[in-house]
């Protein structure tokens, strides 16, 4: 469909352009200027270099594997085409393949307009931008959409998200401050899976990083009236060591102490809600750590200790987080049986783990007792990565069940529509972990609307 054949109301939008930074990087202060748009051939065209021009956005992923034969059909047999998220379309030679981490320099692009339109909702044959694309930084997308706002704009993103502009620079924002008056809409393009979010009973997982942000959020977020996640894991207490008993202990920071000596409610709203509320133990940079036991009474000891803090809070188990320790030694036995420990100690609380560089622990046989046998749930780390399988694949092979595998997004690292490519690989795979999301913020629920179907929030809950 070109630009030309567009119904009146969305032929005049074509006419309205936006404003860019000065010469010394401040926002206008006046609306955006008028200027024409790009010709669209089928609401996107393909444009020269690695980047959109002014008013224009990449074509993400979902909308390329959607209209892939269309947009093939423009490239040249063997050329290679930029995408949003840093990914890349190839042309018929190659089979029209759309592919994710594409890093070289490619030599042109497939685009999509983007209007501003002075209202809540976008006119036909268009939708909102989304979070995803606003915070899509590879290739100059977010800067693109940066410039089309003034100095103190904010406006409309799909899934009641926001993007402002507060100052020289822009933010976004997963729940827009208010109701807003005007909205980013692109070119409407068929896309997998169009409606947000995959429709789908797996596992939840959310991790809350308790120095920024406050834990009570987990509860906010419902899925037909239930609390969406299963497990909430507070991150993080952490091991340090002890150098005058010269043993690792259970430490606690400011902000995790506050959460459970003082804010202990918040914990207990979580609970009541049906959701499990387990505590991330982290190394510190210190000689202590998850592969730092040299014996079983050391093992033994700091599994006390665990399980002194998860029944004094009234908590619902443990989960590990390999990282941060410098030991002195490290010892290929010890995971398992610090977790053989665990076990033990607490036989009905949950034992999950953060995966990540960890395949000798599973390789590694302590007395019989192997870590994929102990384990309740994994949920692997690598969130740059967009293929389930084969970031569990070796952790199957080791012998981890497919009931205990799962993956995990950053709301930070992963982008919304790649998290919710690995939600559908988990669903079509049957790994029942789970699917875990890194980073919940007040600021998530437009992330995870794009992940799982029928999100939605408690008023005036969210902090």
């Amino acid at each position: 469909m070109k630009l030309s054949t567009l119904p009146p109301l969305l032929l005049a939008l074509s006419l309205m352009g936006c404003g860019s930074d000065n010469d010394e990087g401040q926002a206008p202060t006046t609306a955006p200027q008028p200027q024409s748009f790009p010709q669209a051939e089928a609401g996107f065209f393909l444009n020269q270099g690695e980047s959109c021009p002014e008013s224009a956005i990449h074509v993400n992923m979902s909308e390329a594997i959607a209209n892939r034969t269309d947009i093939c059909d423009e490239m040249g047999e063997w050329d290679i085409t930029r995408i949003g998220e840093n990914a890349a379309i190839f042309g018929n030679g190659y089979g029209c393949k759309v592919e994710q981490n594409q890093p070289q320099q490619l030599a042109n692009s497939a685009c999509k307009t983007v209007y501003r339109v002075e209202s809540q909702a976008c006119p036909f044959y268009t939708e909102h931008v989304t979070l995803a694309e606003a915070n899509d930084k590879s290739k100059g997308d977010a800067d693109n959409l940066c410039n089309m706002l003034s100095r103190d704009d904010e406006v409309l993103l799909s899934a009641n998200a926001s993007m402002s502009r507060p100052t020289g620079f822009c933010q976004t924002a997963g729940q827009s401050s208010g109701e807003l008056n005007a909205s980013l809409c692109k070119n409407k393009l068929d896309s997998v899976d169009a409606s947000s979010g995959i429709d789908t009973s797996q596992r939840k997982v959310a991790y809350v990083e308790v120095n920024n942000n406050d834990f009570g959020n987990v509860s906010c977020f419902e899925q037909n009236g239930e609390a969406l996640f299963d497990i909430a894991v507070i991150f993080a207490a952490n091991i340090n060591y002890d150098s005058t008993e010269q043993k690792a202990v259970l430490h606690l920071n400011d902000q995790v102490t506050d959460l459970l000596e003082n804010n202990i409610d918040k914990v207990r709203t979580v609970q009541a809600k049906g959701t499990k509320v387990v505590l991330d133990i982290l190394g510190n940079h210190q000689n202590a750590g998850w592969s730092c036991f040299a014996d079983e009474d050391s093992a033994k000891d700091f599994a006390s200790q665990l399980k002194n803090a998860v029944d004094k809070y009234g908590l619902d188990g443990v989960d590990i987080d390999d990282e941060y320790s410098k030991c002195d030694s490290t010892y290929e036995e010890s995971v398992p049986m610090v977790v053989k420990a665990i076990r033990d100690a607490m036989p009905d609380k949950l034992i999950t783990k953060a995966l990540f560089a960890d395949f000798n622990d599973f390789q590694a046989d302590w007395n019989g007792h192997k870590l994929q046998d102990l384990l309740d749930f994994g949920w692997d780390m690598r969130y740059w990565s967009g293929n389930c399988e084969a970031r569990l694949s070796a952790y199957r092979t080791l012998g981890m069940s497919d009931t205990k595998l799962g993956v995990g997004a950053s709301t930070i690292i992963t982008s919304s529509s790649q998290a919710k490519n690995l939600a559908q690989c988990l669903e079509d795979n049957n790994l029942e972990g789970g699917m875990m999301i890194f980073n919940l913020t007040k600021d998530s629920y437009g992330y995870i609307q794009s992940v799982w179907q029928g999100v939605e929030q408690v008023p005036n809950c969210l902090k």
